[in-house]
């Protein structure tokens, strides 16, 4: 054979080696593609998985040519709005209205062995979040991200892996310029990242044209709220009753803040029954008296009551449709037939597994309140990590009014002495709730009362909380609530001046007789304005004080200028 021949093979295999190389390569450095259906666990043609934000959050299903999302998933991960009504078969969609869709016999519900289901359809039309249904893999791609996000573009066609490692599979290729959104950026090397079809994977930095912003719009017309709030900030007093003979005493409970005032909350109403009702000191001859003082009155209703078993009422009556509906007609009643304008909700005995059933009640009440032009407040406590579930959003929307209880950092049962509301817990207090609710319907609590805490050295007494203190001794802790004067008398009996915390924003004092150590975190004026100065910084609704009759009266003089 003719060696040019051999000569011309040679040479197009060393011309083609350096491509072959790279080619090789790149299918190396690629890899192959992971197996999607079976990385999210997809088991039949019917079932889908739900991608939130690119992360699986569970499974729905399709049934003829709508998909179904597991209602549990949908009330804790996309739209609480959704509540189920066990007892009745039915689901409800709460905001301006009531919707209400019996399971089973509707065509947005299933029950699909044994667990509820929502369609897709039901809750893409009722909640702001863009959503779309893929194939290869099956699933449901929901994001509710809105406003600027943190994306990232590729600088030529390549892929997202499934491990931030250059030889991972691959999860699905990408195109140049295509916007990613970062989900997390790894280290100097890796984004985390998701495309629009909801596929999850991992790109290098370098990869890229690094971080930068996108803005992202909604085409969800949310719900209207309207709430009725005051032109002025409010400056709110607890006025407790525990009697009508009790209601007499507004001249002389408010004497001292006549003129700043302008919102009086007797507590009046509380629960009679696991069934709804009520019972009531409420007089319109009080509210005829506050309103010629220049006072709204907004009528408090409390969840304190139990039964002869212990359990508190309010869990039986949230959690019953007909008891709820009871209770939402028997509050509204009682302030029109008061002419009263407000309702404040104190409903303190709410448990995790009432939490749903709570802002349920909340979002009905609200509607009737709407209708009859009541100012609707809800109290709350300062978020803590036991008190989470609590849906500070939810209430924040559908009432008037949040007010923050706060107070009771320490409290009666607490196993270590301290501050009512020293002023590090008032700030966080409300810029936790400002992160869900606006600030001008947002209204903070203080306290005109402290606490007298009392460690007994053991062996002097056996009541209280026993504390071990390998230090100083163990011994038994007591609180007793008094008011401002009572406090500061306290300690000017034994002769002791005071210390002021800057820290906490508040005066200390303690001594010690017959074994007993007494310490008092003082509240007073000083102490007011430094939790005034932070609610004004915040530019927050309001003031509320509990409770009228403890405080000394110079601290009106620093509401006075909060107000104005």
């Amino acid at each position: 054979m003719d060696k040019g021949f051999f000569r011309k093979i040679w040479m197009l295999l060393i011309l083609l080696t350096p491509i072959l190389i790279i080619a090789g390569c790149t299918r190396a450095s690629q890899r192959k593609q992971t197996d999607l259906k079976g990385f999210y666990g997809i088991l039949s043609d019917n079932e889908y998985v739900i991608l939130l934000e690119g992360e699986n959050i569970g499974k729905a299903y399709k049934e003829g040519n709508e998909l179904y999302l597991p209602y549990e998933l949908v009330n804790n991960e996309i739209n609480d709005r959704f509540y189920l009504d066990k007892e009745n078969n039915r689901i409800f969609y709460t905001d301006i209205a009531v919707e209400s869709f019996n399971i089973g016999s509707d065509s947005n519900t299933k029950i699909i062995k044994d667990i509820v289901y929502v369609s897709f359809s039901c809750v893409k039309d009722r909640t702001e979040m863009n959503g779309a249904v893929y194939e290869n893999p099956n699933r449901v791609v929901i994001s509710q991200k809105f406003g600027t996000i943190s994306v990232c573009r590729p600088v030529k066609d390549t892929v997202i892996r499934q491990y931030n490692r250059e030889n991972s599979d691959y999860m699905a290729e990408v195109s140049e310029g295509e916007s990613l959104v970062i989900k997390e950026k790894m280290n100097e090397s890796w984004y985390r990242v998701v495309k629009e079809n909801g596929i999850t994977g991992y790109i290098k930095t370098n990869e890229t044209d690094g971080e930068e912003t996108e803005e992202r719009q909604s085409s969800y017309k949310k719900p209207e709220y309207t709430h009725i709030t005051m032109e002025q900030k409010v400056c709110m007093g607890w006025h407790q009753v525990t009697s009508k003979a009790a209601n007499d005493t507004l001249e002389e409970i408010t004497r001292n803040a006549k003129g700043i005032l302008n919102v009086i909350s007797p507590t009046w109403i509380k629960l009679s029954d696991t069934t709804g009702n009520i019972s009531s000191l409420a007089q319109a001859s009080y509210v005829e008296r506050a309103h010629n003082m220049g006072m709204q009155v907004w009528v408090l209703a409390d969840d304190f009551s139990y039964g002869e078993d212990g359990s508190y009422f309010v869990g039986s009556v949230l959690g019953n449709y007909d008891s709820r509906q009871r209770l939402i007609s028997n509050l509204v009643s009682e302030v029109v037939n008061c002419n009263a304008d407000g309702l404040n909700i104190d409903y303190e005995k709410i448990y995790k597994e009432m939490a749903d059933d709570y802002i349920q009640f909340i979002r009905e009440l609200s509607i009737e309140c709407r209708k009859n032009g009541i100012v609707l407040s809800v109290d709350t406590y300062v978020m803590q990590a036991y008190n989470e579930f609590y849906n500070r959003e939810g209430i924040a929307e559908a009432a008037d009014y949040l007010i923050i209880m706060g107070y009771d950092e320490h409290w009666a049962g607490d196993s270590s002495a301290g501050s009512v509301a020293s002023l590090p817990y008032v700030k966080k207090g409300i810029e936790d709730v400002l992160e869900c609710a606006d600030a001008n319907r947002t209204i903070n609590g203080i306290p005109f009362y402290t606490r007298v805490w009392t460690e007994t050295k053991e062996g002097l007494t056996s009541e209280g909380i026993y504390v071990e203190d390998a230090v100083n001794g163990n011994y038994w802790l007591n609180s007793t609530a008094v008011g401002m004067e009572a406090a500061e008398q306290r300690l000017s009996s034994q002769g002791i001046t005071p210390t002021w915390l800057e820290d906490l924003g508040q005066y200390y004092g303690e001594y010690e007789a017959e074994g007993v150590r007494n310490r008092i975190w003082l509240e007073d004026e000083r102490s007011v304005k430094e939790k005034l100065n932070v609610m004004s910084e915040a530019e927050i609704g309001g003031v509320a004080c509990w409770k009228l009759g403890l405080e000394k009266a110079s601290v009106w003089e620093e509401i006075r200028q909060y107000i104005e």
